[in-house]
C-alpha cells in the first residue's frame, strides 16, 4: 500500500496538493513526527473534522500541548456544530491544567448540545469536583426528564446524592436504575460497595 501510495504522490498528486497531504496525514497517523508535516500542510485547505481530529492526535501523541490548543480552537471556530470540536478543547484544558477554559468551553458545549452524553458527563463531573453540586443535580434531573428510559441519569443521581451523603436517596436512584434496565452494572457495584 505504501508503495502505492508513493506512486500516485509521483504520477498524480503535486506534493502541496491538500487533498493528498490529507490522505497522507491518515495514513501516517503511526508515525506522529511524519504524519505531522502532511497534517498542517493538509489543514491549510482542507479543514475537515477529521483532519482537525488527526492533527491533534498527531500533536498530542508528541506533547506539543501548545500548537495542540491553537489547532483545537481553529477546529472550534471553523467547526462549531461539531461536539467533538468542543471535547477536543476541553481535553486540551485539563491538560494544560486550564481548568477554567475547559469548564467555560464544557459549559458552551452543553448549550449547543444538551442531549450529547459525553458533554453532559464531563459537565457533571465539573461541577462536582468543583464541588457545585446543585448545578450537577439541575443539569441530570433535566437530563433525566429528556430520557426518562436510560438508567444512566438514575444512576448518576444516585453518586450525587451519595456524595452528599443522603444514602437511602441515593440507593432509591440506583434502584431506579435498576428498574430500566435490570443488570445495569455501575448501579449494581453501587449498591454492593455501599
Amino acid at each position: 500500500m505504501r508503495k502505492f501510495i508513493l506512486t500516485l504522490s509521483f504520477f498524480g498528486f503535486s506534493l502541496s496538493n491538500s487533498y493528498f497531504d490529507a490522505l497522507m496525514c491518515s495514513y501516517s497517523l503511526d508515525k506522529p513526527q511524519v504524519a505531522e508535516v502532511y497534517c498542517l500542510r493538509a489543514i491549510e485547505g482542507f479543514r475537515s473534522p477529521e483532519l482537525y481530529k488527526d492533527t491533534i492526535k498527531v500533536l498530542l501523541r508528541q506533547k506539543k500541548y501548545g500548537k495542540a490548543e491553537e489547532i483545537a480552537k481553529e477546529f472550534l471556530q471553523v467547526h462549531p456544530n461539531e461536539e467533538e470540536a468542543y471535547i477536543y478543547l476541553y481535553n486540551i484544558y485539563k491538560i494544560l491544567g486550564k481548568d477554567e477554559k475547559a469548564l467555560k468551553v464544557i459549559e458552551e458545549a452543553y448549550k449547543s448540545f444538551p442531549y450529547d452524553v459525553r458533554i453532559l458527563l464531563f459537565l457533571v463531573d465539573e461541577y462536582l469536583k468543583g464541588k457545585d453540586i446543585d448545578k450537577a443535580k439541575k443539569i441530570l434531573k433535566e437530563y433525566l426528564n429528556t430520557n426518562p428510559n436510560s438508567p444512566l441519569p438514575y444512576y448518576l443521581l444516585g453518586r450525587v446524592y451519595i456524595m452528599e451523603g443522603n444514602t437511602p436517596k441515593g440507593i432509591e436512584f440506583f434502584e431506579k436504575a435498576l428498574k430500566i434496565h435490570k443488570y445495569y452494572a455501575p448501579a449494581v457495584l453501587s449498591l454492593g460497595g455501599l
